[in-house]
């Protein structure tokens, strides 16, 4: 049981696509915070990167280095 779901009641793909993985450590690559933050993208919308900044609350603080 997941959330009151019965889970042999679910396809294997269905619950695969429900579950996720946040991993507790924090690991940055070379490169800006916003390739950071676009991590697997050649070419990002530098508006995409600010809005996903903003919804993680770490816009602000970003804006504080020199580079922005």
């Amino acid at each position: 049981m997941i959330d009151g779901i019965d889970i042999s009641t679910v396809t294997l793909r269905s619950l695969r696509r429900q579950i996720g993985i946040v991993p507790q450590e924090t690991v940055l690559f070379s490169g800006t915070i916003a390739q950071n933050i676009a991590f697997g993208q050649k070419h990002f919308d530098q508006a995409a990167v600010e809005a996903a900044a903003k919804a993680a609350n770490a816009h602000q603080f970003i804006s504080q280095f020199p580079d922005g």
